[in-house]
């Protein structure tokens, strides 16, 4: 029995972690303030269609970060001044977030916007414990001034009846000039998290959160620029390998990420000339292949596969004059469970638009303007989330702990190393794959032992991912060369042995 017990949990596992996939399936957009007859909009993708219906919010969330448990009921959230439970109350120790300093007292004494920021706090689950979760959170020193902290706070829901408590509170992380623009992708193991908060310049934080709590690095990617006030956005891919970002002058940086080192590589950064003001927001596509930029009056569509420093957007649509007492321009978006990206008006008016398809190609997408009637304004803001649906990242070599992709969900983008070239299976069989990181084009060659050439990709681009056919060739010891062209030599030279 003992045994059959044991058996049962291993196989259960995996399905429990699967269940732990519903964090952002209640959105909090809007203000209600006490006496005055406003109402805030709860987003419950719970129902299907997704229910929209008002909220009585504790103050607002201009921003906000807004956790659920893993089966979908709302636990908290807070819009940077403080953090509220399920009931709209104030959660033991839950006041006095990002205190002390001005911008503390200035946007959270009214009990309005909140903390004025746009994307400078995000919420995450503590890998391996069901009760606790980081807030991470950005503190500004003064008004109209960049933020200088990045802080984390932890929440236990295991206090109060499941009301939760907190714990931990404002503990300084890292210093600098932040970009108001943190947020996370899952670890290539399906678990553990990383966290990146971008600094005014080339300066990228990279926080590590695993079971044993949170590790700290930097990494300089080799583009020095300010991203401005109102610019500040960045998203990674729902497939956790791409990252884009916002900045000052229209500029968009694009960049690979790896999920088992947590490095970028294979910068892009693209000038907007075609922009006729101020981006505001950025969103992929939940295929992870193409990517949207707003505009206030227009939004255009990338084509990911071939991005390049001198990639042109599609048109998409362009604002229709619609007005609901302000204009209903275009602002922030955001990805959803259900797929779709809703995207919200800088004046914060009681509508949005959405993305219908955005899976497919140009005006496909079905993006319909002010299609969603809200109940109150949205206060120029939308939920940040992460892909909380993301898993492990099958042949890597961080795929360690067997919490693999459910089968009625799509495989993330093969693993791809942040340089060279990995080989998997080594030895092979039958068939093996190549996994090139290299961000130059070039050519790729596999020899046998006596130099002929056994596979050839004349015009390669990484990264990317190759099967290799090896049915027909006779075991023994076979060599990949791959070369760059702008270098012109042998980047690398790698043996893989081929066992029938």
């Amino acid at each position: 029995m003992k045994q059959f017990i044991f058996c049962l949990l291993f196989v259960l596992i995996p399905l429990l972690t699967h269940a732990q996939d519903k964090h952002d399936y209640n959105w909090l957009l809007g203000l209600h303030r006490d006496g005055i007859e406003r109402f805030a909009n709860h987003f419950d993708f719970n129902q299907d269609p997704v229910e929209i219906r008002p909220s009585a919010l504790l103050g607002g969330l201009q921003q906000g970060t807004v956790m659920s448990d893993a089966d979908g009921q709302l636990l908290f959230y807070s819009g940077g001044c403080y953090i509220a439970n399920r009931n709209h109350e104030m959660m033991e120790n839950g006041d006095s977030i990002n205190a002390p300093g001005g911008p503390y007292y200035t946007d959270c004494s009214r009990d309005t916007s909140g903390y004025f920021l746009f994307q400078g706090i995000i919420s995450l689950p503590v890998p391996g414990n069901k009760d606790l979760y980081y807030l991470f959170h950005l503190r500004k020193p003064q008004k109209n001034k960049e933020p200088d902290i990045l802080c984390y706070s932890l929440v236990d829901m295991s206090y109060n009846n499941g009301l939760g408590k907190v714990i931990k509170k404002n503990i300084t992380i890292a210093e600098g000039q932040f970009a108001d623009a943190v947020t996370a992708v899952k670890h290539a193991n399906g678990r553990d998290w990383w966290i990146v908060a971008p600094e005014d310049d080339d300066i990228y934080h990279i926080l590590f959160l695993s079971p044993s709590g949170i590790t700290h690095t930097i990494q300089e990617v080799g583009y020095n620029w300010s991203m401005g006030r109102w610019v500040n956005n960045a998203v990674f891919s729902p497939d956790g390998t791409k990252y884009a970002r916002l900045g000052e002058g229209n500029k968009l940086l694009y960049m690979c990420f790896d999920r088992c080192s947590g490095l970028f590589s294979c910068p892009i950064l693209i000038q907007l000339d075609i922009f006729l003001g101020a981006t505001f927001g950025i969103a992929f596509s939940p295929n992870s292949q193409l990517l949207y930029v707003s505009y206030i009056e227009e939004l255009f569509q990338f084509d990911t596969k071939n991005l390049s420093n001198n990639s042109k957007p599609i048109l998409i649509d362009r604002y229709d004059g619609f007005k609901l007492g302000f204009a209903a321009n275009f602002f922030r978006m955001s990805l959803a469970p259900n797929g779709k990206i809703y995207m919200c008006c800088a004046n914060g008016i009681a509508v949005m638009h959405a993305i219908n398809a955005p899976d497919s190609v140009g005006t496909a997408c079905r993006f319909e303007q002010h299609s969603i009637p809200l109940f109150g304004s949205n206060h120029i803001g939308i939920n940040h989330f992460p892909n909380f649906r993301l898993y492990d990242q099958a042949a890597s070599r961080c795929d360690t702990l067997g919490i693999d992709t459910p089968e009625h969900l799509p495989e993330p983008a093969r693993w791809v190393p942040v340089e060279g070239m990995h080989i998997y299976p080594n030895p092979a069989s039958d068939y093996f794959n190549l996994a090139v990181a290299a961000c130059e084009s070039g050519r790729l060659r596999i020899l046998n032992a006596e130099g002929r050439v056994m596979y050839e990709v004349s015009n390669w681009s990484g990264p990317q991912n190759i099967d290799i056919d090896a049915t027909n060739w006779p075991g023994g010891v076979y060599f990949v060369h791959l070369f760059r062209y702008r270098f012109r030599v042998i980047h690398s030279v790698q043996k893989v042995l081929v066992v029938h």
